[in-house]
């Protein structure tokens, strides 16, 4: 996760994005890695991908204060 949001911090989305679905294969209901991957998605324009990646994060993990900023 270290790596991903570290990715993620400089703008490397296709870098992020791929750490945190290596995390997501291992622990598929990693709240952090759906809610982070989700807003990568997002920010790449891939809205409908977003809402169901931060919809399921919300889910596992709710009213999680992290999740109401970016990385």
């Amino acid at each position: 996760m270290e790596a991903a949001v570290a990715c993620h911090r400089s703008d490397e989305m296709i870098g992020a994005a791929g750490l945190y679905q290596k995390v997501l294969q291992r622990f598929p209901d990693q709240p952090d890695a759906l809610h982070f991957l989700g807003v990568v998605a997002g920010e790449m324009g891939e809205l409908e991908k977003a809402v169901k990646l931060i919809d399921r994060s919300l889910q596992l993990n709710p009213g999680n204060a992290v999740y109401e900023q970016a990385p």
